[in-house]
């Protein structure tokens, strides 16, 4: 089993694997590492900037829009960091910052919504 870093808490990650009914009914749990030992290995691979970015990506498709503000108390991190996640999601052409949005006061996160291909 691989080593978190240090200051991780991972906890005891278990899951049911089996429900078996043969004498009487009863679970079969293990640990989550074991039964799936590749997407946790992912899981706890990527870079912290990289996991702030899928976050923000994540969350603006289900709003479209937030301040920044907003986006810091979900993921309870310093200002700087989103800033950065919001600079490299934009350059990427996923979202537009610094929006203002009508009836709305301050500036926004916007998500870019994609183009849409149509099928012939």
């Amino acid at each position: 089993m691989p080593t978190p870093p240090p200051g991780a808490d991972i906890g005891l990650q278990i899951t049911m694997i089996e429900a078996r009914y043969d004498p009487a009914f009863t679970y079969v749990w293990d640990l989550l590492e074991t039964w799936l030992p590749e997407p946790v290995a992912q899981g706890r691979a990527p870079p912290r900037e990289e996991v702030i970015d899928r976050i923000v990506r994540r969350y603006l498709s289900v709003v479209s829009y937030a301040s920044l503000p907003q986006i810091e108390r979900l993921l309870e991190i310093l200002c700087p960091q989103v800033e950065e996640a919001v600079i490299r999601l934009q350059e990427e052409g996923l979202i537009e910052r610094d929006v203002m949005i009508d009836g709305l006061p301050g500036r926004w996160v916007v998500r870019r919504d994609p183009p849409i291909s149509r099928a012939l």
